[in-house]
């Protein structure tokens, strides 16, 4: 048994064969297509009988993971000689490169990133039909191969920690999706922390810790790194907050006033200020005007948060709490009568 496996598989439980998912408390969906019907042949493993995709139970620290994809996880433990076994891989790769370009036409202009590079062998492959190849991998020792052997530009590390240097036009994860940690498995701990370093980057610092576990739901979903992450909160804790000027010009004009006052109007009276009595009141207040949501929506949005884009209207009122929402919808108000 490799050490993965080891890592991954707890102690065989009795009757575990034919686990059912209530058995598998760690695994609720499917990562690949979010199905429900995982059934388990093995302890500790499921399959996903929508898709195929096996996934663990088991959650494996930052620590287990750098540790697992050490030197002897590519010769060894989990391949016998990755580097010996390269003239295949790269045949593989190769078969991919051509599959990009019927996928991204124009791949030779691109800058391209790879994550999960391990021994640069298809950074090495690709870096001639790219304008720019380079990647990522948390094994410091295949990095270093991919570095000093193949003269190709690996960086060991967490992609999702990377300060990348420039954006990238196509990113790359061959084989990867089965080494991934599920995101619900990052607990709110350590997700803020992620987060931390990259908002104190963007000058928001003494950030609100409950505060930033409170709003993580809104994002999570959505945020791909803790880059993105940050910029999506960046609202919630820039006071005021910036506006996108687009935005601005579109939605905050002097037709919208008379619409934003009264929401100002309704947020002021509102007991108490969570979301779902937000959504009741501003229903109620809605259909006595004979209006929709979106009449309003959008300017508010915008006095919130100073985008067009963002979670549901009244989760991110509940979260500004309403000192800060009936603030910046007095400045969007003068705004608007500029």
């Amino acid at each position: 048994m490799g050490r993965l496996q080891k890592l991954l598989m707890p102690e065989r439980r009795e009757g575990s064969s034919t686990a059912a998912i209530a058995d598998m408390p760690g695994l609720e969906a499917c990562i690949v297509c979010s199905g429900h019907d995982l059934r388990s042949h093995l302890p500790g493993l499921a399959r996903c009988h929508a898709c195929g995709m096996v996934s663990a139970e088991s959650d494996i620290s930052d620590a287990d993971v750098e540790q697992l994809y050490g030197a002897d996880y590519f010769h060894g433990s989990e391949y016998l000689d990755y580097i010996a076994e390269q003239e295949s891989l790269r045949l593989n790769f190769r078969h991919r490169i051509r599959t990009l370009r019927q996928i991204v036409p124009d791949l030779a202009a691109r800058d391209l990133f790879e994550i999960g590079c391990a021994y640069g062998f298809f950074l090495d492959e690709v870096r001639s039909s790219v304008r720019s190849a380079s990647g990522i991998d948390i094994s410091l020792d295949a990095t270093r191969y991919a570095r000093d052997v193949l003269n190709v530009a690996a960086v060991q590390g967490d992609y999702l920690a990377f300060d990348a240097p420039n954006r990238f036009g196509i990113a790359t994860m061959w084989d990867t999706v089965e080494h991934l940690k599920r995101p619900d498995l990052t607990s709110d701990d350590a997700y803020a922390d992620g987060t931390l370093p990259f908002l104190a980057k963007r000058g928001l610092v003494n950030v609100d810790r409950d505060k930033l576990i409170a709003a993580l739901p809104l994002i999570r979903e959505r945020a791909q790194s803790w880059d993105d992450a940050a910029a999506a909160l960046d609202y919630v804790f820039r006071e005021p907050p910036v506006y996108d000027e687009k935005a601005v010009r579109k939605f905050l004009t002097t037709d919208a006033t008379s619409r934003l006052a009264d929401f100002r109007g309704l947020l002021a009276k509102t007991e108490p200020f969570d979301a779902p009595t937000i959504e009741r009141d501003a229903t109620a207040w809605l259909s006595r005007e004979n209006l929709q949501l979106k009449d309003v929506a959008q300017a508010a949005r915008v006095a919130l948060t100073g985008r067009s884009a963002s979670p549901p209207l009244f989760d991110v009122a509940a979260l500004l709490g309403k000192e800060r929402c009936l603030a910046r919808l007095d400045r969007a108000l003068e705004t608007a009568q500029r």
